[in-house]
């Protein structure tokens, strides 16, 4: 099992666009040479950061780490499972604080071994995506073979049932890197979806360089400078100083901070079993680590700024497509 984005203590270069509101006093669009950090309001060089809550709407406890979060001060964004087991209670919370940075983790597999969630859209229209269950697969293989069409279905279906809910949705990103692995064809129906939903997707140039048939499609008209995320490989005694150690390299400009964090390990074993990558210990480092004391201290010492996609889409002004 792969998630997208880059590993901890390996880090890349992202493609993006993004979504509503604004820090300091941007510059007006159409500032494309001036460097993102100064189009944002901030000094020439200064090292923003978007800190991104993922897997959102699957267990209690991960909605409540984004709670406790944002509760303590903390500027974060954060994406949601929409047919996730836990779905409607976020989408609740994003009603009622709709300043809240929230986007869609579009999904189209169903891995963890307590819980599993079928399609948004009709089964009947997406046969391609579903198991023998009529649930998602649990994973896509290099056998798997879907079709376009019921892809979209599923893509469109996700965002409008986020937008019924009352979630003011500020970008787009996707559960287990699946859309960036099978050629141009999904990339660019995953684009096409975000584009007339107007909003951001998330895409990293690393997912798609190498598959020369790709390298055609345009990126967006925003680069992250660095993501940030962390690999089954890092040892849990090094989990903090991975983290510290990206952090503290961060380049000028805008990167992301990829985290899985809740705040209870009981109730992520429901939904993950004893599966050690993205599992419940897993879950609880993050949050560990993104409570403590040492990350705050280390943004101060460091001088970076917390930023979210709102912000990002006020000076890009992406247009609305119904958002």
């Amino acid at each position: 099992m792969r998630r997208y984005g880059a590993w901890c203590c390996r880090s890349v270069l992202v493609l993006a666009c993004a979504t509503s509101s604004a820090p300091p006093v941007p510059l007006p669009p159409g500032t494309a040479d001036v460097p993102f950090e100064v189009r944002l309001g901030y000094p020439r060089g200064s090292r923003l950061l978007i800190v991104h809550f993922d897997d959102l709407g699957t267990t209690r406890s991960g909605n409540a780490a984004v709670r406790a979060a944002r509760d303590s001060g903390l500027r974060i964004s954060g994406s949601v499972i929409v047919p996730g087991p836990w779905f409607q209670e976020m989408a609740a919370y994003a009603r009622a604080h709709p300043d809240f940075d929230l986007g869609v983790h579009l999904a189209l597999t169903s891995e963890w071994p307590g819980y599993r969630w079928g399609p948004v859209a009709a089964r009947s229209d997406v046969p391609t995506l579903l198991a023998d269950d009529s649930l998602l697969l649990r994973e896509w293989t290099d056998d798997t073979r879907v079709r376009w069409q019921d892809v979209e279905r599923e893509l469109r279906a996700q965002i409008a049932a986020a937008r019924a809910s009352g979630i003011r949705m500020t970008h787009v990103d996707v559960h287990e890197f699946v859309l960036f692995t099978r050629g141009p064809v999904l990339f660019e129906v995953l684009r096409r979806v975000a584009r007339e939903a107007g909003v951001p997707l998330l895409s990293a140039r690393e997912w798609v360089s190498g598959r020369a048939p790709m390298r055609r499609l345009p990126g967006g008209p925003f680069e992250l400078a660095r993501v940030i995320s962390i690999s089954p490989d890092i040892a849990p005694s090094d989990w903090d100083s991975c983290y510290v150690d990206q952090i503290r390299a961060l380049p000028a400009g805008v990167s992301e901070l990829i985290l899985h964090p809740a705040t209870d390990s009981l109730d992520v074993k429901t939904l993950t079993g004893e599966m050690e990558p993205w599992g419940a210990a897993w879950r609880l480092r993050d949050w560990e680590f993104i409570a403590g004391r040492r990350f705050r201290r280390l943004l101060r010492e460091e001088n970076i700024h917390l930023v979210t996609w709102r912000q990002i889409d006020s000076v890009l002004a992406v247009p609305s497509g119904g958002r």
